[in-house]
């Protein structure tokens, strides 16, 4: 089996691989048996830590995540795939990533008219902390803005490890990146709300 096959095969499976380093990160479905992935993983595991050093992502492969992420809402796997630039496509989002989009087109359908269309610019944003989060180690959160909503307010999308994503909506005179900080490392922390 070739290993883009492998790896088309794993997504419509919903296991989400990753490279970390040299070694191989798997987020198999709840109440999956993973001893004979392990072992299956670990056959091909130079192959596919190649294959995603490369961070490409074969039609197929793709079109089967997207169908996944769209499980449950009222948008098509092709609907997704079409959404996507060619950067996002060979960028091989993860299913968070692609749910995360998913959710923003079903969303923006839904938009008042004159509402900005922030949404697929949020889900990509995700998908860049989702990244360096995962390659970076050390980091536990990280920050990017989104593009600007005018004078009064400051648009961020927020990353936390383990935790989740949110954007925050500040009024530009309040903003204040230490306290941002501060916030956003209280919600790193188990049990605590980020307000």
């Amino acid at each position: 089996m070739s290993v883009s096959a492998l790896l088309a095969e794993l997504t419509r499976s919903g296991i989400h691989l990753e490279r970390r380093g040299d070694k191989l990160h798997v987020q198999p479905p709840p109440g999956m048996d993973t001893v004979a992935l392990r072992q299956r993983l670990a056959e091909h595991k130079t192959e596919l830590l190649e294959a995603l050093k490369t961070k490409t992502c074969d039609k197929t492969a793709l079109l089967a995540r997207c169908k996944i992420a769209c499980k449950d809402l009222p948008i098509e796997p092709v609907e997704l795939y079409a959404a996507m630039d060619d950067g996002d496509r060979k960028a091989s989002p993860s299913l968070e990533t692609l749910r995360a989009f998913a959710e923003s087109i079903c969303e923006s359908k839904q938009r008042e008219p004159g509402e900005p269309e922030l949404p697929a610019a949020m889900a990509r944003a995700y998908g860049r902390l989702g990244h360096t989060l995962a390659e970076n180690t050390s980091l536990r959160f990280a920050c990017e803005n989104l593009p600007d909503e005018g004078d009064d307010y400051i648009l961020m999308a927020v990353g936390v490890k383990d935790a989740g994503f949110a954007v925050l909506r500040m009024p530009r005179k309040k903003y204040d990146g230490f306290r941002l900080i501060e916030m956003v490392d209280r919600w790193n922390h188990k049990g605590s709300n980020p307000e």
